[in-house]
């Protein structure tokens, strides 16, 4: 986080103080010398002293400084890369790469999704990240066919498999049996009221 916080005050040309008083603004102040320590702080490795002058993070601090520097708080969570396969560290899960950090972040994918779904985690993770009134109209009609999926595999007491497979979603009970395919076409989807 150390480093988004700098990068982005730098981009927009601002000091510490300057940040510090768009802090003020939105209601959450940060004295420069705190804004200070949160942009040289660093997580210390495992078993390591940490930093004397380090500053750590509540989530109102994460909140407020989103706001004063006008992004989105994962913007200042997850690491900025500069390709999407670049390895990066995200707490209580390790090394993950950095496309997998951004779709768990924006509630597409677990950070640990397996190539078998056999208890339809994907989908619960999907449905669960975000509330129905947020979601795109595009996603309005794959998000009914999660949660389809999902009850039905609750029919099976999750004893089952779930596969996205050829623009569709797929149900297999435990035997390999397709229990319910659903197509998910463009055209299905009603956007803004046109078909």
């Amino acid at each position: 986080m150390a480093d988004n916080v700098r990068r982005l005050r730098t981009a927009r040309g601002m000091s510490l103080r300057a940040l510090s008083v768009e802090l003020k603004g939105v209601g959450h102040p940060l004295s420069a010398d705190a804004l200070n320590k949160i942009e040289n702080g660093r997580t210390p490795a495992p078993g390591a002293e940490e930093p004397k002058q380090i500053r750590r993070v509540d989530v109102d601090d994460l909140v407020a400084l989103a706001q004063a520097l006008r992004v989105s708080p994962k913007s200042l969570l997850l690491p900025w890369t500069e390709t999407p396969n670049t390895p990066v560290e995200i707490t209580g899960a390790g090394s993950v790469t950095a496309t997998a950090a951004w779709q768990w972040a924006d509630g597409q994918k677990p950070l640990a999704a397996a190539d078998d779904d056999r208890y339809g985690e994907l989908l619960r993770f999907r449905v669960d990240s975000t509330p129905a009134w947020a979601r795109s109209p595009l996603d309005d009609r794959y998000n009914e066919m999660l949660t389809e999926s999902v009850a039905k595999l609750a029919m099976f007491e999750g004893k089952g498999r779930v596969k996205f497979e050829n623009n569709g979603l797929s149900v297999y009970d435990t035997d390999g049996r397709l229990i319910r395919r659903t197509e998910l076409a463009v055209n299905q989807v009603d956007v803004e009221g046109e078909s």
